[in-house]
């Protein structure tokens, strides 16, 4: 995607900073590790992001055979070991104050984008890129097609985001392909400023967008439905991210 894109040429672009004028058969594993203690200030998490672009780079160099196969001193480092991943989900009583502060948005279709991703747990990007094609309004059925991890899924939509979706469709913008579009209709519309003002004025502390997609799974779980149901919902590549 091309937020992705943004982030890895950041990443490329520290190693070339940092070791561009170096040989690829000199860079050695304590290089590696040299060079990753320069990201002062960034988690684990990201450390190990940094290192996965420097291997992507030496994986791309064999397979051209700049480097003889099995040349990777990016995976001689050991993984910084990271901190379990964040949860933040909404109770029963918060989500009732969102819900209520996001009817006071004068801004269409935003609590019909809010409904969409607690009912369906997708990602932020998969709704904004969702089209009007990938919907099936009688099945009540949200096809997305761009994933990020690649791999399309299909998610029945429930009660009340089905029916305020079928009323947005008769409100839809006949130029645009898109189910949000933005002002030229050709980009998604950013709902970014209207979700911190429904946040603001729910009073939630803590609480992000992607939480939404945390707030589907728990209550997914908290019903009893299986987690390998769950991981499938939610488009998880491993049981143990769910």
């Amino acid at each position: 995607s091309p937020t992705s894109q943004a982030s890895e040429r950041g990443r490329l672009a520290f190693w070339s900073e940092q070791i561009g004028a170096t040989r690829l058969d000199q860079v050695t594993a304590e290089t590696v590790s040299d060079t990753l203690r320069r990201l002062a200030g960034v988690s684990n998490a990201t450390r190990n992001r940094y290192k996965a672009r420097l291997s992507a780079v030496y994986g791309a160099a064999a397979d051209w055979h700049w480097v003889p196969a099995g040349t990777n001193p990016a995976r001689q480092v050991k993984q910084a070991r990271e901190s379990a991943g964040r949860l933040r989900y909404l109770d029963d009583a918060e989500l009732k104050r969102f819900l209520d502060s996001c009817r006071q948005s004068k801004t269409p279709g935003f609590l019909l984008f809010v409904s969409l991703l607690l009912a369906t747990g997708c990602r932020r990007g998969e709704l904004r890129s969702l089209k009007w094609k990938n919907l099936d309004l009688a099945a009540g059925v949200v096809h997305f097609k761009d994933t990020k991890n690649k791999q399309p899924r299909s998610i029945p939509v429930t009660e009340p985001a089905l029916g305020e979706l079928r009323e947005w469709a008769k409100v839809r913008r006949l130029s645009s392909k898109l189910v949000f579009p933005g002002v030229n209709g050709k980009q998604p519309f950013d709902f970014t400023r209207q979700f911190r003002g429904a946040v603001k004025r729910a009073g939630l502390e803590n609480f992000r967008l992607h939480d939404l997609r945390h707030t589907c799974g728990s209550y997914l779980a908290m019903a009893g439905v299986p987690i390998r149901t769950i991981a499938e919902i939610l488009g998880h590549k491993s049981l143990e991210m769910t």
